[in-house]
């Protein structure tokens, strides 16, 4: 059976050959939630009204109906036992609306992924790559274009592909097309899918030649690899793009000194830092267009408690800098090292 819907008639095509055609009016009220609509009945009970609620989403539209005399469901679910129906429909589209409807959802896709993303985790075959050895290994993704840096045999090369969406198969499709490398590899076609996961993306790749994946967990098979990326943002707008855990290496009066033993961490508007057994704790304000904050001690020694650390920060393909000045003295004019600034170079451990 299928639906044509002209104006506010829908008529219901059945039967050998799709000669029973039968049509009924409909009414709808977008402006409820969930959206409802009304309809008659047709077949042997013909002329009844009937209600429901409908939702549509790109190409389908969802109908459930409720029992008569009751009250309209609120979800798209039939109860067990009760007289009511659900209906999904597809919108039926001409071969040349559906292919510019698939260019439609896969440029918005490609639009999506637009910027750079830092990887998370790495999984093949042999198990989960150490999270040092994919720290230093970002994406970035322009136009069509996937640069990608990683470790080839204990040296970082960047590897350049172009990839080409299919968003409307499930799972979706990615395929990616070597343009350096190897020259075994230089125009080899490698096969995969992705996946969003809230704010990150997730790619299952075959090696190149091998089959397409069939599913983003990755199966226990040679010659694929799950990529999870996380976006490194543009800028840093307000403290929730800082939650999280923070590893510095910092400079002092213009000479470097690392800190491994340091950490540093953020939840909402609290800093709590770490160095060795000692661990202090601050308010934390921001003004992300400025580029500046202010760092409150409200543990430690009693002589810097309630005395504001003024400072700067700048933000650069993911690594935040920031620039402190002494307890209770003025903001830095800029974000520069010297005598009176401290200056840390922050690296993301962990994001909440």
């Amino acid at each position: 059976m299928r639906w044509e819907i002209v104006d506010s008639i829908v008529t219901g095509i059945d039967g050998p050959d799709e000669r029973q055609k039968r049509r009924s009016p409909f009414t709808l009220d977008a402006s409820r939630k969930p959206k409802r609509i009304v309809m008659m009945a047709w077949g042997g009970e013909a002329g009844r009204r009937i209600e429901g609620i409908y939702e549509l989403e790109g190409n389908k539209l969802r109908i459930c109906f409720g029992e008569e005399d009751k009250e309209l469901p609120t979800e798209f679910k039939v109860e067990k036992g009760a007289d009511m129906g659900l209906i999904e429909l597809e919108r039926v589209l001409k071969p040349d609306e559906k292919a510019s409807e698939i260019e439609k959802l896969n440029a918005a896709e490609l639009k999506k992924m637009q910027g750079k993303w830092r990887l998370i985790k790495m999984e093949n075959e042999r198990g989960v790559a150490p999270a040092k050895e994919i720290e230093s290994m970002p994406l970035e993704i322009v136009g069509n274009e996937f640069s990608f840096l990683h470790e080839e045999r204990g040296e970082i090369e960047k590897e350049i592909m172009t990839i080409i969406l299919d968003s409307s198969k499930s799972p979706k499709e990615i395929t990616f097309t070597a343009l350096n490398g190897p020259a075994a590899v230089v125009g080899k076609i490698a096969e995969g899918i992705y996946e969003w996961k809230g704010d990150q993306l997730r790619i299952s790749m075959a090696n190149f030649g091998k089959p397409r994946p069939a599913a983003t967990e990755l199966v226990k098979v040679a010659k694929a690899r799950l990529m999870e990326f996380e976006r490194i943002p543009d800028a840093i707008r307000d403290l929730k793009d800082l939650a999280g855990e923070w590893r510095p290496s910092v400079v002092r009066d213009g000479k470097e000194r690392m800190a491994p033993w340091a950490a540093a961490e953020i939840h909402r508007d609290v800093l709590w830092v770490t160095e060795g057994d000692k661990t202090e704790k601050m308010v934390l304000e921001m003004n992300g267009g400025e580029g500046t904050f202010d760092m409150t001690p409200i543990t430690g020694p009693v002589a810097v408690r309630g005395k504001p650390m003024l400072g700067r920060f700048t933000w650069k393909d993911g690594e935040l800098t920031v620039y402190s000045g002494k307890p209770g003295a003025g903001r830095p004019a800029e974000a520069k090292a010297g005598p009176d600034v401290t200056v840390a170079v922050m690296e993301r451990v962990k994001k909440r």
